[in-house]
């Protein structure tokens, strides 16, 4: 029997009435074929999605993100008001190096600093700064499906249903 979910929400549910009946002397086993979707968890939203800048205050859409993406982004909404910045991955020590012709303010609660891996501080123009902590691009790190009619699944050492995990392997 094969059972087909879909739809557009994080959590798919089905509920069947009249039950599937299934017959107490056999063993039977639940396996997952196949999952389609794609890799479209924002991590840019209305928390973290200010860039604050000299006097200035970029607002980024929320959107999924590589780091060359938000610096495109803010190389485009700087131009227009005079200004230049370079942000780039240090894919060796997974921290962000950024570099701005103004000074850069990551105090605010809802600047972007945070998921660049800087603390909240002020950096100085004209400098190149190297992040402080790893850049915390994914907000995920793990995705599960689980199905509540199968069990043997374990959990952080707590018993549960699921029935596939994997990590997100493709950009946004």
């Amino acid at each position: 029997m094969t059972l087909s979910l879909s739809g557009t929400s994080s959590i798919l549910e089905a509920h069947y009435f009249p039950p599937i009946e299934l017959l107490p002397n056999k063993n039977y086993v639940l396996g997952l074929v196949e999952l389609l979707t794609f890799n479209s968890i924002p991590n840019i939203d209305v928390g973290n999605n200010k860039f604050y800048v000299g006097k200035e205050e970029i607002v980024l859409p929320t959107g999924s993100y590589e780091i060359e993406d938000i610096e495109n982004f803010l190389q485009e909404a700087l131009a227009l008001k005079g200004m230049q910045i370079s942000l780039k991955p240090n894919n060796s020590t997974l921290r962000s190096i950024i570099k701005c012709s103004h000074n850069i303010n990551f105090q605010p609660k809802d600047s972007i600093g945070q998921l660049l891996g800087f603390t909240s501080r002020v950096l100085e123009a004209n400098r190149s700064h190297n992040s402080d902590l790893p850049v915390t691009i994914l907000k995920i790190n793990a995705m599960r499906v689980e199905c509540n009619i199968t069990s043997g699944a374990y959990v952080n050492g707590h018993r549960g249903h699921t029935i596939h995990e994997f990590f997100p392997a493709v950009p946004p």
